[in-house]
C-alpha cells in the first residue's frame, strides 16, 4: 500500500508517518493535519492491486465531518459522506462491495485540535449490521491519451553499455577508434562486476572525479536512460552524467544530478536541438561520482560506492518516464501556468496504478501540481504496462528555479516491478 497526503500534512515528504494509519495500531498518533488552517485535508491510500471492499472501518478521535471516497481502477469514485460524527470507532458497511484501488479519507470538521486517523482497516465481507450508503461522485475516465514513444523498429537501443568488457584509456585519440572509458584509475576507482555493471568511487582530492566516453547518436533514438543499482557509503551521495558535446560548445542542458538508486531518463531532444534536428552524430557522456575527501595528513578519503548496471539510448524508455509537452515536443527553459505537460510511462510489466509526483532541489520537496500532491496517470494498453497523462497547470503549483540540482518528475508505480522511476530536467516552474 502507498500511502500520500494533500497540502496540510507537516512532512509530506516523511513518508512513514502516513503509515502509522496503516500500521495495525489503533491508538497512536496515527496521521494528522497538523497544517491544515480549516481547509479539507486529506490521507489517501493506493493498494497494490484492486480490491473489493465491502466495510471500511475507521479510528478517528476527532473528526467530525468526513468523506471516504473509493476510487476504482477506472477513475470512477463512490463516497461514504458522515456529517455531525460523535464517534471515534466507526463502522461503514456498504450494501454491495465497490471494486477499489485508491481510498481517500477527506477531513472537513474537527470536535478540536487538527485532523487525526489512527488507523484505517477495509475488509471485502460487509459483517452484520445496518448499511452506509454511497454516492457515486465520478464517472469512469474516458480513453487515455495516445501513446507516442513506443519502439518502431528494432533494434530498440542504439547503443546499451552494461560494461562488460570494460576497457579504459587515458586519454582521446580522435582518430575514430575511441572505444574506451578515459578516466584517471588514480582518481576514479571503476571496478566492473561480474556478469555486467560497474561500481565507481571518486578517491581525488578535488572531491569528485569521472569518466567520459564518446557514443553514437540520432534523433530517432531520443531517449537516454542510466540504471543506478546502489549508492553505499558516507559523504556527499550524488552521482552525475552529462551529455554534451566534446567541442564544449555551450547550450547543452544538464542531464542527472541524483542522490538515489534508479533508473533515470532524460530526452536528447531537450538537451540540445542539435539531437533533434541530427546535426550532432556524436554524444559526450560524462559519469563522474563525488563524495572524496583531502585529509590534513594530505590522504583521500574514498567517497560513497555508486552502482551502474548499464547506460543507453533508446527509441522506448522502459521502465522510464517521458516527460514532454502535449504534442511531443521537448521541454523548454520553463514552464508557467496555463502550459500543459504530458507524461507517458512505459513499463516493462504490468501495473495496477501510476502517478507523477514532482520533486525539487537537493532535500527532494514535494512541488504541488494544481495544489496535489501528484498527476494520476491513466492505463493506455490492456496490459497496464503503458500510461499517460497530462496536466495543465494552475495557479496553486509551486514554484522552483533549477541551479544545481534539477526538477525530478518521479513516476510511482503500484503493483508493478518497479516501484518509481524519474525524469530530470533543468526546467523551471515559474
Amino acid at each position: 500500500v502507498t500511502a500520500r497526503s494533500s497540502e496540510g500534512f507537516f512532512a509530506p515528504w516523511i513518508t512513514q508517518f502516513f503509515y502509522y494509519a496503516i500500521n495495525g495500531v489503533t491508538d497512536d498518533i496515527g496521521w494528522q493535519g497538523s497544517h491544515w488552517g480549516g481547509k479539507p485535508i486529506w490521507l489517501e491510500l493506493t493498494l497494490k492491486e484492486p480490491a473489493d471492499i465491502g466495510r471500511v472501518v475507521l479510528y478517528a478521535p476527532n473528526l467530525g465531518d468526513y468523506s471516504i471516497d473509493l476510487i476504482g481502477p477506472d477513475g470512477g469514485a463512490q463516497r461514504i459522506d458522515v456529517t455531525g460524527n460523535t464517534s471515534k470507532l466507526t463502522t461503514h458497511r456498504l450494501a454491495h462491495t465497490v471494486r477499489c484501488l485508491k481510498l481517500r479519507v477527506t477531513a472537513t470538521k474537527v470536535a478540536g485540535g487538527v485532523p487525526t486517523v489512527s488507523e484505517i482497516e477495509a475488509y471485502a465481507d460487509a459483517g452484520e449490521g445496518p448499511t452506509t450508503p454511497l454516492l457515486t461522485v465520478l464517472a469512469a475516465a474516458g480513453p487515455a491519451p495516445q501513446p507516442m514513444f513506443g519502439a518502431t523498429a528494432e533494434p530498440n537501443a542504439l547503443w546499451d553499455e552494461h560494461f562488460e568488457p570494460f576497457g579504459t584509456a587515458p586519454k582521446y585519440n580522435w582518430d575514430g577508434k575511441d572505444t574506451n572509458w578515459v578516466l584517471d584509475p588514480a582518481k576514479l576507482l571503476a571496478e566492473p562486476r561480474p556478469g555486467g555493471g560497474l561500481v565507481l568511487a571518486s578517491r581525488a582530492a578535488e572531491g569528485y572525479a569521472g569518466m567520459t566516453h564518446l557514443f553514437p547518436i540520432d534523433p530517432a533514438h531520443r531517449f537516454f536512460q542510466v540504471n543506478i543499482a546502489a549508492i553505499d557509503g558516507t559523504g556527499y551521495k550524488y552521482a552525475y552524467v552529462h551529455c554534451g558535446t566534446s567541442s564544449g560548445e555551450p547550450g547543452y542542458r544538464s542531464w542527472i544530478n541524483c542522490n538515489r538508486p534508479g533508473i533515470y531518463t532524460v530526452d536528447t531532444h531537450y538537451i540540445h536541438d542539435n539531437y533533434r534536428t541530427g546535426a550532432e552524430k556524436s554524444c559526450f557522456v560524462v559519469v563522474s561520482a563525488a563524495g572524496s575527501a583531502k585529509q590534513a595528513d594530505g590522504g583521500v578519503t574514498v567517497g560513497p560506492r555508486f552502482t551502474f548496471d548499464w547506460i543507453r539510448l533508446v527509441q522506448e524508455p522502459l521502465d522510464g518516464l517521458a516527460v514532454t509537452l502535449p504534442d511531443g515536443a521537448p521541454l523548454g527553459d520553463s514552464v508557467k501556468v496555463g502550459d500543459t505537460l504530458r507524461f507517458e510511462l512505459r513499463l516493462t510489466r504490468p501495473a495496477a496504478d501510476a502517478v507523477v509526483e514532482v520533486q525539487c532541489d537537493s532535500s527532494l520537496t514535494p512541488l504541488p501540481i494544481n495544489g496535489e500532491p501528484y498527476v494520476q496517470l491513466r492505463r493506455a494498453d490492456e496490459a497496464g504496462k503503458v500510461w499517460v497523462g497530462e496536466v495543465t497547470l494552475g495557479p496553486r503549483t509551486g514554484k522552483f528555479k533549477p541551479t544545481g540540482y534539477p526538477t525530478i518528475f518521479k513516476a510511482a508505480v503500484n503493483g508493478g516491478a518497479i516501484k518509481e522511476t524519474y525524469a530530470p530536467v533543468m526546467t523551471a516552474f515559474e
